[in-house]
């Protein structure tokens, strides 16, 4: 009998797998949100020429279950001993990297299928991704406008 091939995961599952990953070893809600545009991206990437319709779904299976997760912790966290610092702090911390996540997702579903805009500013921009380096606290799936892609690449040039 021959074996079977392992099933590909679904594209949420593997987004919530990423997200778990994350979550586990506490990096900051930032990063949280940063992970969620990319994966968006990549959605938006393979999805590249279609309607967008399936990523819409993705992107609303994923805040959903997103969204379950945010109030299975915020249960967690009136449920953790208040005389423990350490626990109420990292159930805090795991709690906002959630929120974060999940309000990441409600932005991404938001403007799935708009025309883009400026992060920036938000005026409808034709133009790609910035081309500057991201900094650690700025997406690299963010769009910029001719105008403030210039403004945000004058101060890296100077210094």
């Amino acid at each position: 009998m021959a074996a079977r091939k392992p099933r590909a995961a679904r594209p949420v599952d593997a987004a919530l797998n990423r997200l778990l990953a994350l979550a586990g070893r506490g990096v900051s809600p930032n990063r949280m949100a940063r992970e969620v545009d990319a994966i968006v991206a990549e959605w938006q990437q393979g999805a590249a020429g279609d309607d967008g319709a399936d990523v819409k779904d993705q992107l609303d299976e994923l805040r959903e279950q997103l969204t379950a997760g945010v109030a299975a912790a915020e249960e967690a966290v009136s449920d953790v001993d208040a005389s423990d610092a350490g626990a109420v702090k990292q159930a805090r911390h795991m709690l906002a990297a959630l929120v974060a996540t999940r309000d990441a997702a409600d932005g991404a579903l938001a403007t799935a299928g708009s025309p883009a805009t400026c992060s920036r500013c938000r005026r409808p921009s034709a133009s790609t991704s910035c081309s500057a380096p991201c900094s650690p606290t700025t997406s690299p799936t963010r769009r910029w406008c001719a105008s403030c892609a210039g403004s945000r690449r004058a101060p890296a040039a100077a210094g």
